[in-house]
Parts: structure tokens; sequence; C-alpha cells
């Protein structure tokens, strides 16, 4: 792996607050020669120096940047659009799968109702992508290579973000790898006929949907590989498509066995009436309206099943 002192020259780590009615008001900012929290009287200094960062080719590196501060930043400064982004939210899911959350940490608030600090927060971002490097780094070759192929393989601004951190920076040789040659744990239980598809034509599929299944593919792997029953991150739920990939790539089992090992991990001896019937339905997707009286069993069906 490089040196992360090395990778820190080619970027610069932002993270915005942003007030109820949608105006930044503060924004934390670590680049290769500055280091500082901009108050709402000096954002206009703190958008001129993303200007030169970004006319300079440094890329930035926020989380859940993509998704969240980037939009309200263009819409500030349109200028500022299609710079290269390295989301450490996305990192995170592949690195660390069977963490339930991947909120930044923040151990400098007293209270979760304590003020975020936009700069503490771009620098624990900083801290953060060492860590991610070092656990993808430490995986296994072809399921490193998968991951990476996964957040590379297409044309847009997100792939052409990675393709630059990993190849350029990085110095990886980014290449397709085959479904043959990944690993038995990361495959079981995988619809590889849904998966094949994606595989022969990757660049028909959107970022977000290859992010889908590559965070599938990283929960599975290492729920197997560690005899997990941790169930996926919330966030992979927000994305778009992702309830779509998640029946295609990881359809629900329905034989006896399945099931039972379900009541089992609910500590449950069995079904009540009609609950087995309401439960079947819901795994082959026919999404029933179930009515039944208090103290009926409807909770377990409001579980998701995996």
């Amino acid at each position: 792996m490089e040196d992360l002192s090395i990778i820190e020259l080619f970027y610069t780590y932002l993270d915005l607050e942003v007030n109820n009615d949608n105006q930044i008001f503060r924004i934390g900012l670590v680049s290769p020669n500055l280091t500082k929290d901009f108050l709402e009287e000096s954002l206009n200094q703190a958008y001129e120096e993303m200007r030169k960062l970004k006319n300079s080719n440094l890329a930035v590196c926020g989380h859940n940047f993509r998704r969240f501060d980037y939009p309200y930043l263009i819409e500030q400064e349109p200028q500022l659009s299609s710079w290269r982004i390295i989301d450490t939210l996305e990192l995170s899911i592949l690195a660390f799968p069977l963490q339930h959350s991947h909120k930044l940490n923040k151990d400098y608030k007293q209270s979760e109702y304590s003020s975020n600090n936009p700069l503490e927060d771009a620098q624990a971002t900083r801290l953060l992508l060492g860590q991610q490097l070092e656990a993808l780094f430490k995986k296994p070759d072809e399921v490193q290579q998968v991951y990476i192929w996964f957040l590379t393989c297409g044309c847009k601004d997100a792939d052409l973000a990675y393709q630059q951190f990993f190849s350029d920076h990085l110095g990886l040789k980014i290449e397709q790898p085959t479904i043959e040659m990944l690993p038995e744990t990361m495959l079981k239980g995988i619809n590889q006929s849904y998966l094949q598809q994606v595989w022969s034509s990757p660049k028909t599929y959107d970022f977000e949907t290859r992010l889908c299944v590559a965070g599938l593919l990283a929960w599975n792997y290492e729920c197997n590989v560690n005899e997990s029953k941790q169930v996926f991150c919330d966030w992979l739920r927000h994305l778009n498509n992702f309830q779509s990939v998640l029946e295609n790539l990881r359809p629900l089992s329905t034989n006896e066995f399945a099931i039972s090992s379900y009541l089992e991990y609910f500590e449950i001896p069995s079904f009540r009436p009609l609950q087995e019937e309401a439960v079947q339905a819901i795994i082959n997707n026919e999404r029933p309206l179930v009515l039944m009286p208090t103290g009926g069993g409807k909770s377990l069906q409001h579980f998701r099943l995996l």
C-alpha cells in the first residue's frame, strides 16, 4: 500500500455544515497547504480556496459528501461541479461491511446534541480513509479486485474519481476479475445468473447500482467468513435501486430449512396460525395485506428476512 502521506498530496478533505434553510454556514477544509475552519463571514474565502484546489487538479474526499454536502456546494458554487470525489462512506461499506452504522467518529462531541465541528470532521475523514485502505488491503487479492472493479468500471464522474484514486494515486492495476475466481464464501446464496448479467455488461448499470452489488457481496462474504448473522447496514437501503438489487442478487430461499433458521434466529419455537402463510407470501414477493388481532403475531412479519 502506498504511504498515505503521498495520497494526501492529491486530496483536500471537506465537510460542510448546512442550516435549516439549506444554506452553508460553516466549512472545514484540510488540504496539503491549509487546514482551516471557515465561519459564515469567511465563506467566500473558502469558495475561492476550493476553486484554486480544483483548478490545480486536487480531488476532494468527504464522508457522505457525494450525496449530501456536494449538492449544496455546487448550488452555491457551480464552478465546483464535476469535482472528482472520493466518498469514505462508500468505501466504508466495503472495508467494514459488518458495521451496522458507518457514521463518522465524532469523539470531540460531549453529547449527541453538541454542535458539529466541520474541521474536526474533515480531519476524521482523513484518518478514516487511511483505516479503510489498511482494511481493504488486508483482504485477499481477488476480493480487493472485485471491489475496486465495481467502483471503477463505468465512465461517470464517480467512476473516474475512483480510477484516478486506485490507479493513478495508489498505483494499482484495475482489471475485471472472472466470477470463477471469486471465493465461495462471497458467492454462497448469491444468484449467479443476475451477477453474470452485471458482470457481462457493467456499463449498463449506474454507479449506485454497482455500489449496491459490491456492498452486498462484501457483506455476504464477511458474514460467511466470520459466521455472522449481522444484517447489512441501513445506509445501503437509501441507494437507488437497492431493493431491486437485493431481491435479484440475494433472493430469499423458500424451503423449510431456511424458514426454520429464521425462527431459530429470533428464538421463536414455531409459527402462530396464519403467520407462515403470510411470511411465505412476503418471501414470494406477493405483497400481502395481513389483518390480525392484537397478539396475533404481526410483528414477526415486519422484519425484513434475509
